[in-house]
């Protein structure tokens, strides 16, 4: 990987965490609601 300003990496840092962080909450979502039973 190239070498990047600091600043530079932490916006894709914080990028990656929120991309990681979506699925998380929407599958938090699908289980907090009342709706078929996980397989």
């Amino acid at each position: 990987m190239l070498p990047m300003p600091p600043k530079y990496q932490a916006t894709i840092h914080q990028a990656t965490i929120r991309q990681q962080m979506i699925p998380i909450t929407t599958t938090a979502r699908a289980n907090a609601a009342p709706a078929h039973p996980a397989a």
